[in-house]
């Protein structure tokens, strides 16, 4: 349904009479379509964490939450749902789970130990290190292009850390959205790695 929608609009706005030596009619509208469906997509979860944030009285959190991650899922991958739909469901159900975990955090307002803190960005840290970030476009699947994703991801949540522990006291819900979303990035980036290894082990095992 998203992807028929996305088509037709991609042929109203792709102008007809436009000649270009390096994509035709038809691989523009491809193109357009599937920035379409990308953004519909993506849209209507967001959406729904807005309604749902602002009834709930945590607006600030949720997008300190998603920005966090987002921008951390950007650099590291991780799991893609195979349909739109499921996209849009299973990105809803973990919105819904982790707004309900940040406003049920923001009424007891438990001190987290430093320590804790440290050991928990310390952890996912070394595993990106160890598993590298998944990058799944093929023309960038290059050594330059993984050096550079491992650098700015490890940038990405050192920053993360260190601001997580800094508003721990002063703002303790906004540092604890932080952790949230960082924790769901490299959940999504830790099973992607699970299926990819399952994969590569069923491959083998066929030959």
């Amino acid at each position: 349904m998203i992807h028929e929608l996305s088509v037709r609009l991609a042929n109203k706005l792709t102008d007809k009479n436009t000649v270009r030596e390096d994509y035709s009619y038809s691989d523009r509208v491809e193109i357009m379509a599937y920035g379409i469906e990308c953004l519909i997509t993506t849209s209507i979860p967001i959406i729904f964490y807005l309604i749902l944030s602002a009834i709930m009285n945590i607006f600030l959190p949720m997008l300190i939450w998603l920005f966090s991650f987002l921008l951390l899922r950007n650099y590291i991958g991780g799991f893609h749902a195979s349909t739109n739909f499921r996209c849009i469901f299973l990105s809803t159900v973990i919105g819904i789970l982790c707004l309900i975990l940040i406003k049920q955090f923001s009424y007891n307002q438990i001190i987290i130990s430093p320590i804790i803190v440290f050991t928990f960005y310390s952890f996912f840290l070394l595993l990106n290190l160890i598993l590298k970030p998944i990058i799944s476009i093929s023309e960038m699947k290059t050594p330059m292009y993984q050096k550079k994703y491992m650098l700015i991801s490890t940038i990405v949540l050192c920053t993360l850390g260190v601001l997580s522990a800094v508003l721990e006291k002063p703002l303790l819900t906004i540092s604890f959205s932080i952790a949230v979303g960082v924790f769901c990035a490299e959940t999504l980036f830790i099973i992607q790695h699970i299926i990819k290894k399952g994969q590569r082990i069923n491959k083998r095992s066929s030959v």
